[in-house]
């Protein structure tokens, strides 16, 4: 069961490495002699206030006189792409290079978006489009065959080619969530089979058939499901390759400095990494990977917290809140959208959808508002008795029609 707790910070990851490499030019915010103001920026907007950096130096060299100035806005649609993906906080200039390209996303998308609209039937992009729909597709290529098809879609000028490889890069990714599905399977089978969890405090697993490209999703599923430090290897002979996802409390990055002696190459942040190793130092790894775990986690760190911002009651929530509070998009990292709790409530008329989802009428205190859960149907049991939830308001557009429509993240016996 998750535990309700109000909302914290996120904290940004992009941070160089003690041992800078030798270069004629390092460029990143968070390097100790950088003046720049804003400090998480994603690499894409690195590289764009590189290009805003190198047309002023060309336009104070009079580089411009005689030839058309680039107008850089027309590119903010593949920051806010590239920003969203890589998922570092949406504040600061990271939210507005995010907003402006969104909204030149939907009023003049590129071919290659608009190809990616029309293949995921979605209407109006958001940055849940972009991080659930259009950013899965553009990295199915990279992840199954050539990451530069997701290149060739975007600088595409043709809607027709564009449409065709937006179809070939929705393949992919339904080939991808096909593999991840049977590695998420297997891999939840090697624990079971072992009993490594919840016994230890981390899980590191690794099977010739996985394939390197889809092993940082399952280990993130695998967090999310067990509430771990995830290793996952796909074995390719004496050699492996491994992505790393973490909880809070527990430094990915530092977990394997400290078991770098039997790591051939490792990367990443607090929280996502990526390694390689040998196969004759795998059992050895696992072994050390989780000896520091029990050094510096707790038994309070394995209680999965669900963060909220406020507990309402529903004769407080409206039509004119939830516009209110579309205000602050994009909503993102770093910027998630307002999680709310409502306690003692009562379902009504609870229905399975798609045999995935659930759908009913919430009760508290005379006041009804519809609600909808995504893949909670497992679940339905427990809303026999009065139990709380917690949700986002959103608005539900149906044949013209506007209302309210509580999205629900998690709910829990009521408190005694």
């Amino acid at each position: 069961m998750h535990l309700f707790t109000p909302s914290i910070p996120l904290r940004d990851h992009h941070q160089p490495p003690d041992t800078l490499p030798t270069a004629c030019a390092l460029i990143n915010p968070h390097l100790p002699n950088s003046s720049f103001p804003f400090k998480p920026l994603a690499g894409v907007g690195v590289a764009f206030f590189l290009l805003v950096a190198l047309r002023k130096h060309l336009r104070d060299s009079d580089f411009f006189l005689k030839r058309q100035e680039p107008d850089l806005r027309l590119l903010l649609d593949l920051v806010a792409l590239g920003t969203i993906a890589d998922i570092v906080p949406l504040q600061g200039v990271n939210r507005t290079l995010t907003k402006v390209g969104l909204a030149l996303m939907n009023s003049s998308p590129r071919p290659g978006i608009f190809s990616l609209q029309k293949v995921t039937g979605t209407r109006e992009i958001t940055s849940g489009t972009v991080g659930f729909q259009l950013a899965p597709r553009l990295n199915a290529a990279g992840r199954l065959e050539d990451a530069a098809l997701g290149v060739d879609l975007l600088l595409m000028n043709d809607v027709d080619a564009a449409m065709d490889l937006a179809g070939l890069l929705d393949g992919f990714n339904k080939q991808r969530q096909k593999i991840e599905k049977e590695t998420f399977e297997q891999a939840v089978a090697h624990l079971e089979e072992s009993g490594k969890t919840p016994m230890s405090h981390t899980i590191v697993l690794a099977d010739e058939r996985w394939h390197p490209g889809v092993i940082g999703i399952v280990a993130s599923r695998l967090v999310e499901r067990y509430h771990r430090p995830s290793v996952l290897v796909a074995m390719d002979g004496e050699q492996g390759k491994g992505s790393a996802r973490s909880i809070p409390g527990f430094h990915l990055y530092r977990a394997l400095q400290a078991c770098e002696y039997l790591l051939s190459g490792y990367g990443g942040h607090e929280f996502a990494a990526g390694l390689s190793i040998a196969s004759t130092d795998f059992v050895s790894f696992v072994k050390a990977f989780d000896a520091y775990a029990q050094k510096v986690l707790s038994e309070d760190d394995f209680k999965p917290l669900l963060y909220f911002d406020e507990e309402v009651f529903f004769d407080e929530i409206s039509l004119e809140l939830v516009r209110e509070l579309e205000l602050m998009q994009p909503f993102g990292a770093g910027n998630p959208e307002p999680v709310f709790v409502a306690k003692r409530v009562r379902a009504l008329g609870a229905e399975t959808l798609k045999e995935q989802h659930l759908r009913w009428k919430a009760c508290q205190n005379g006041v009804v508002l519809p609600c909808i859960a995504f893949g909670m149907a497992p679940r339905i049991n427990e809303l026999q008795e009065e139990f709380d939830m917690l949700f986002t308001p959103s608005l539900n557009e149906w044949r013209g029609k506007v209302s309210l429509q509580l999205r629900i993240k998690d709910i829990r016996p009521c408190e005694t």
